[in-house]
């Protein structure tokens, strides 16, 4: 596969539940390209503003704690995806 096409990104939108990730994870695996879910970067980022008292409609702060963050996905021992941030595991927090 060219590099052209390793490098391309796509999104997939719809309501919950509709399959978006499935879906995703099917392509990414047949294009050979790397699956990123912003869902769980969103949630992991609300996750840490929740534990560190950061109001919701502060951007400024979001923002930079989101910038400060370390989210690494991974794939389990059961094939299921996981997210980490620094060392935690916050798969199931999220």
């Amino acid at each position: 596969m060219n590099d052209r096409v390793r490098s391309f990104i796509f999104c997939i939108d719809g309501p919950s539940g509709s399959g978006k990730s499935t879906t995703a994870r099917y392509v990414a695996r047949k294009l050979g390209l790397h699956h990123i879910d912003t869902g769980a970067m969103y949630r992991a980022v609300t996750l840490f503003a929740m534990h560190d008292g950061i109001d919701p409609g502060d951007g400024a702060k979001l923002g930079a704690l989101a910038r400060s963050l370390a989210i690494e996905f991974a794939t389990g021992a059961q094939g299921e995806p996981r997210v980490r941030v620094g060392a935690r595991d916050v798969s199931a927090d999220i």
